[in-house]
């Protein structure tokens, strides 16, 4: 009974062992993946200014009509018109 209960502790001990092990491996994981986030963000946030006055904003309504067209030559559908018998 006795070796059955060392035994049940020793495995229990590995077992809490090994899983603060994978803990501390996912940690520093994670520290790792964060730091290299906020360098990053960090690098972004100072490009930030330079891409905004570089582009120009265009309105949405003017991405819908077609540049260089003349606005009096329209193409649509167009039925034909009826013939008198």
């Amino acid at each position: 009974l006795k070796d059955m209960e060392e035994a049940a502790k020793l495995k229990l001990q590995q077992d809490l062992e090994e899983r603060r092990a994978k803990a501390l491996a996912r940690r520093e994981e994670n520290l790792e993946n964060r730091a290299n986030m906020d360098k990053l963000k960090h690098s972004q946030g100072i490009t930030k200014s330079w891409v905004f006055s570089y582009f120009v904003r265009w309105p949405l309504e003017s991405y819908m009509v077609p540049m260089g067209v003349d606005e009096t030559k329209k193409k649509g559908f167009r039925p034909r018109p009826k013939t008198a018998k």
